[in-house]
């Protein structure tokens, strides 16, 4: 998510609603209204959970929800490792027009612990062009539209 917010750093009149410490920082001294979910600070994962935040994030409405996950599969959905942020991104897919996942290829085939969504709540997917063309067809035939980006030379793959 955060090479998103580094793409955005030169836009204007664009709102960005986030509980995410690294998404902050990286458009603190920009033109971009950034809008910051308040709660409770999670030092592991750097962003803000909680009551507040779901509470904040009941009163919006998006355009356009960027989300991220710890795991994706046909069978399952979109997963992550925290029930938090799987709440977190449960709550904004309800909340948005558009539905974007952005994930690294790595992500696919692999079951998080916490269920956040299913594929048919998303409407694009952006990965890299090392996801496996058995994910490849399967989202194309799901009617999901399909980005494959390279990867950044400084990207740290987990």
């Amino acid at each position: 998510m955060l090479e998103v917010a580094k793409n955005l750093k030169q836009k204007s009149n664009i709102t960005v609603i986030t509980n995410a410490i690294p998404i902050i920082m990286e458009l603190i001294r920009t033109e971009v209204d950034v809008h910051i979910l308040g709660g409770r600070l999670n030092h592991d994962e750097l962003n803000i959970t909680g009551y507040t935040v779901r509470d904040t994030l009941s009163k919006y409405y998006v355009d356009k929800a960027f989300i991220s996950a710890g795991g994706i599969t046909f069978q399952n959905g979109i997963s992550d490792y925290s029930s938090d942020d799987a709440e977190f991104i449960r709550m904004i897919t309800e909340r948005a027009k558009t539905v974007i996942l952005v994930a690294q290829s790595n992500k696919f085939g692999v079951n998080a612990f916490a269920s956040e969504c299913s594929l048919k709540d998303i409407d694009i997917v952006v990965s890299d062009k090392n996801l496996s063309e058995e994910f490849v067809r399967g989202i194309q035939e799901l009617g999901i539209s399909l980005i494959l980006a390279d990867l950044p030379e400084n990207l740290d793959t987990p």
